[in-house]
């Protein structure tokens, strides 16, 4: 490479969402800065989660992105074709870095074995945890084997920090600030929603006071835990309830509608997905944020979306951004998923004037004012740069 070329980085993953796609243009911003072009693949284009359906992709440039597959690997012989094609892309770029993220597809791993081979410089981009699920010994013993080809890591928190620790990464080789969200968009259209409060309420059929859960309608998430506490909470709780407002979809609606009609919630409401300009809104209008998830939970982006908004929020300790994001009594409170009782209790807290929510939700801007995308750029090519220091020295023999 010479001194007027500019180097590549290439992310790798299995499929972008919005959260990937911002993180790639902030990314190719900041690489502009210091000579680089960005490059992303994915392996499939398939819409797994929705997302096209909750936002529009628009303002995500300034890199080239390419798509290996456009279905799911149902088969060998797709995820075959898909090695064949990510080979021969890579040979074609030529990147000098790659990041990626995921280390369990033959895909990905084709990626790290071609980062090997070409001596390039092999970034992991990852936020699981020890505990997302149960761990196997002899898998554990192969991740490691695995992860240790790779030369840094940039990952989402202080739990996900400890896993990579544990997986052979040097500590001086793992940094923080993956798991992060566009900040200003949520504090922004969160305040113009305020500013029009009385007006949106009635456009989105919204209550005066309600706690808001953001998620998927899907088991891990814990929701008919979320409504065992909410029914606690409307018995024992002697003020004016709060309601419960429920966005977004899954294979459990129907389920938990039937729940709500069976309890005779008339405080509850499944009001579906919402779009990206939507959301803050809802965010804006809210008193709490509540995130009930069980387990494999690796993170919790939604958590970093209501704090920009400026609320306090009630997150689980399965939720791998608890202990980096919450201040116990500061900008809101964690608790065990399981245990409904200390959910219920917290909602009386929060909704009994014992808080104070104004000063905890300035709290929560306060804290996710450090977890941004331009910190995550800033960190991934901080990691790059410390890898590439061991490269600058001769071997010897």
């Amino acid at each position: 490479m010479s001194d007027n070329e500019k180097r590549k980085v290439c992310f790798l993953s299995y499929n972008y969402s919005p959260y990937s796609l911002a993180r790639c243009a902030t990314a190719a911003n900041y690489g502009q800065k210091l000579n680089t072009d960005l490059i992303a693949i994915e392996i499939i284009s398939q819409d797994e989660y929705g997302w096209q359906s909750i936002y529009n992709g628009e303002g995500y440039t300034g890199f080239k992105k390419y798509t290996l597959i456009n279905s799911n690997l149902r088969n060998k012989w797709l995820t075959f074709i898909a090695v064949k094609k990510l080979c021969s892309l890579l040979n074609e770029v030529d990147p000098q870095v790659i990041a990626i993220l995921g280390y369990d597809n033959p895909v990905t791993i084709a990626g790290l074995l071609w980062g090997r081979l070409n001596r390039r410089i092999k970034i992991l981009m990852m936020d699981s945890k020890f505990d997302d699920m149960p761990r196997s010994v002899s898998k554990e013993w192969l991740k490691r084997k695995l992860i240790s080809i790779y030369d840094g890591a940039i990952v989402s928190g202080l739990k996900s920090r400890e896993y990579a620790k544990s997986l052979g990464i040097p500590e001086n080789m793992i940094l923080t600030g993956f798991d992060v969200v566009d900040n200003q968009h949520f504090a922004d259209r969160s305040e113009w929603a305020r500013n029009n409060e009385i007006a949106l309420r009635q456009q989105h059929q919204l209550p005066e006071n309600y706690f808001l859960c953001v998620s998927r309608l899907i088991e891990k998430k814990n929701l008919d835990r979320l409504l065992d506490a909410y029914e606690i909470y409307a018995g024992s709780y002697k003020g004016k309830l709060w309601d419960l407002v429920i966005c977004g979809s899954g294979p459990l609606e129907q389920r938990l509608k039937e729940k709500v009609m069976e309890k005779g919630f008339s405080g509850v409401h499944l009001v579906g997905t919402k779009t990206y300009e939507e959301m803050p809104i809802f965010y804006g209008l809210a008193k709490c944020l509540i995130l009930p998830s069980a387990f494999l939970e690796t993170w919790g982006l939604v958590v970093n979306e209501a704090m920009a908004a400026g609320l306090p929020v009630l997150v689980s300790k399965a939720c791998g951004c608890y202990p980096d994001l919450i201040e116990e009594g500061v900008n809101g409170y964690s608790f065990d998923p399981y245990n409904v009782e200390e959910l219920a209790e917290l909602m009386v807290k929060a909704s009994s004037g014992e808080c104070d929510l104004g000063a905890m939700g300035e709290a929560s801007r306060r804290i996710i004012a450090d977890w941004t995308l331009e910190a995550f750029a800033h960190n991934f090519f901080k990691v790059v740069e410390i890898s590439q220091a061991p490269r600058q020295t001769p071997l010897l023999g």
